[in-house]
């Protein structure tokens, strides 16, 4: 039987989150948040928590209701929060610097690989 660390345990948590963060960050287009939403699936995800964020980020950005960033942060929060997860720290998951769309993409190719290729057993 193959039991994970806490070590690794922690490092997925971690990646976990850097991809959240990733697919917040404030100069990633619409659509490249629409494809990788739509491409990983939300059980993907070890923290209840986190799977839950990623649920709402794909539910925002879904083509019948393509919101930028901004109403992206502004209702998120709500929406974890009224499924039970209010003491998530919004301020560190939107708090991805503003960087240019090619670099935001390609780190969050970078996170989805390191999350793909820790994926839990």
């Amino acid at each position: 039987m193959n039991r994970e660390t806490p070590e690794n345990a922690q490092q997925r948590r971690t990646a976990e989150w850097q991809f959240l963060k990733y697919l917040c960050a404030p100069n990633l287009p619409v659509a490249v948040r629409q494809d990788f939403c739509s491409t990983l699936p939300a059980a993907l995800f070890t923290d209840l928590a986190y799977q839950i964020v990623f649920e709402e980020i794909s539910a925002l950005s879904k083509p019948r209701h393509p919101g930028l960033t901004s109403d992206l942060r502004e209702h998120l929060p709500t929406r974890v929060t009224a499924r039970g997860f209010p003491d998530l720290d919004f301020l560190d998951l939107f708090a991805s610097p503003d960087i240019p769309p090619e670099e935001a993409h390609a780190q969050l190719r970078q996170a989805r690989k390191l999350l793909l290729s820790t994926e839990r057993n």
